[in-house]
């Protein structure tokens, strides 16, 4: 008891020199909280942005289909309950999708070009991706015969809301496949290369076209848990030979290579904060121990023992420690949930970042999690009771003549 008092009363003793190290410590505790958080936004707005508008997270098709692309490879438009009733997916939706020409009459000029014309379900692909909420113009397929056309297609095609769009290519096993369209609606992706070529309708319109009723040319899913894709994936593909299928990762190489290139130099940065952190901490508490040595000689001189000098100056790191935690805690969580929700833009600097056919908004975005969030708190606990073992054992192992030599 004697030394919990000794511990606080040394720590109330010196405010000045208290409040240095508590400003030093939480500031290095919520900034390496901001930084693990606003990291983790960085990889998710990465994953997101790849598969929550167009891709999803798994795909699944027919054997036939994946080795060969072939318009009469199809499986049932009827979700298999294989998928349908698994634990891991969230949503699931059927696609049917063809390269057609795409032709509009406009003021006695015709204009035509190849496209994709991707036949959905609206309403479960609107609970796998975000297609739906690209609309900026019209509204987005209400009947049958509506078409939603990318932003530069119909800038293209010079098509407006309410234009009649005919289609025509290659239907199922050698038919030809034609149809007519009217302009419901028109999207933009943010995304220059799918704007430019794809076309969105009702998917029995398009299974009419191509002569494929009640067929699609795969399913679209997301699941609950975006990281573990593949291994989902996997493991859906040991239950059933009928099917190929694919997580993100795999439909989307150069960005999960770009991903994991990405994570490695992050993991690399995250060390060297981490190691910044550390000196911060053992620069602080040596210097708040190193400059009490004659207080420490004194105690040694009036008979303290070396154990229970030991033990009050690691009450005092681990009080000084958790104070500062708790403190830069707070006010880390509350940084890091402000810039969740208010997600600071940097467009005036760049728009949109396109590559491949994954775009990205120019914004920081903090993503809390259980894990960036009590890390820095448990690290800086640790670290102020650690950090005091060294310049406590240096002074207590230097004889006592040394230690007042200099007064």
């Amino acid at each position: 008891m004697l030394i919990v008092k000794l511990a606080f009363k040394n720590l109330f003793r010196n405010t000045r020199r208290t409040l240095l190290t508590l400003s030093a410590m939480s500031s290095a505790t919520f900034l390496l909280m901001i930084t693990l958080a606003i990291n983790d936004g960085f990889l998710w707005s990465m994953i997101l942005s790849s598969t929550d508008y167009f891709h999803a997270h798994i795909k699944i098709t027919s054997l036939k289909y994946e080795n060969k692309k072939e318009i009469h490879h199809t499986i049932s438009d009827q979700i298999d309950p294989l998928f349908s009733k698994s634990k891991s997916i969230k949503a699931i939706s059927a696609r049917l999708s063809s390269n057609l020409l795409f032709s509009h009459q406009s003021q006695n000029k015709s204009y035509s070009t190849p496209a994709q014309l991707l036949g959905i379900q609206p309403k479960l692909e609107s609970k796998i991706t975000k297609l739906h909420t690209s609309l900026i113009q019209g509204s987005y397929l209400k009947n049958n015969n509506d078409i939603v056309l990318g932003k530069i297609l119909a800038k293209t095609l010079k098509a407006t809301i309410g234009d009649e769009i005919i289609v025509m290519g290659q239907g199922a096993y050698g038919s030809i496949a034609s149809g007519l369209f009217k302009v419901s609606g028109i999207i933009s992706t943010s995304n220059p290369m799918r704007d430019s070529r794809l076309a969105l309708a009702h998917i029995k319109s398009v299974q009419d076209i191509l002569g494929l009723e009640n067929q699609a040319h795969y399913y679209s899913a997301v699941i609950h848990d975006v990281l573990s894709a593949k291994e989902i994936s996997k493991s859906l593909q040991t239950l059933s030979k009928k099917y190929y299928i694919q997580s993100w990762r795999n439909i989307l190489e150069q960005t999960s290579q770009a991903l994991d290139f990405w994570i490695i130099g992050q993991i690399i940065i995250l060390c060297i904060f981490y190691f910044a952190v550390i000196l911060i901490c053992v620069n602080t508490m040596t210097m708040s121990i190193m400059e009490r040595k004659y207080e420490f000689a004194s105690l040694r001189a009036i008979g303290l023992k070396k154990s229970m000098i030991l033990k009050m100056i690691s009450l005092e790191g681990m009080a000084l420690s958790s104070l500062s935690a708790l403190i830069g805690g707070f006010i880390g969580v509350s940084i890091s949930f402000f810039l969740h929700s208010n997600p600071i833009s940097l467009s005036f600097f760049s728009g949109t970042i396109s590559w491949g056919e994954t775009s990205f908004q120019p914004i920081i975005r903090a993503y809390p999690t259980y894990f960036n969030m009590l890390t820095p708190i448990i690290v800086m606990s640790l670290l102020g009771v650690l950090t005091t073992i060294y310049p406590t054992i240096k002074i207590l192992s230097t004889p006592l003549n040394k230690l007042m030599g200099d007064r």
